[in-house]
């Protein structure tokens, strides 16, 4: 749908980059930013800084295979693909649970809780949920395009 290119070396190149950098992102920083932050026990307020570094890098790792994907594709036929629509949502999302985790962290920084907050779980739970599913289809239709 989208080999606007396919002849130019360059354009298997920037789908390659687009691809690996996906899986590193998806695959290996955001799943261990979450199991740093729940199992973590040792030092609680290390594993939050792990969390927010590791959250950091997803931002700018995705903000990456964003722009590759997009100028593998090319403005005129940004949106011709599921894929395109699914890979624009989960840039959203991640950018969404990225200002929701600073102003959760603002909210709570330096109180004591015996339970999680609703606005933790929500961050956590709602944003995760909907990212994994997004994350899931826009990897099969990517694998199929």
């Amino acid at each position: 749908m989208g080999n606007r290119f396919r002849e130019l070396p360059q354009y298997h190149n920037l789908i390659r980059a687009h691809g690996i950098i996906a899986a590193i992102t998806f695959l290996l920083i955001i799943p261990s930013a979450i199991m740093i932050v729940r199992f973590y026990g040792r030092n609680p307020r290390m594993a939050l800084r792990y969390h927010i570094w590791l959250q950091i890098l997803t931002v700018l790792l995705s903000t990456v295979v964003f722009v590759l994907g997009w100028s593998a594709v090319g403005p005129k036929r940004s949106l011709t693909n599921p894929h395109h629509g699914i890979g624009l949502a989960i840039y959203v999302l991640i950018w969404f649970q990225a200002i929701g985790g600073w102003w959760v962290h603002r909210k709570e920084k330096m109180k004591r809780r015996i339970y999680e907050p609703l606005k933790i779980m929500v961050h956590f739970g709602l944003i995760f949920t909907t990212k994994t599913v997004t994350d899931n289809d826009s990897f099969i239709i990517g694998l199929a395009a």
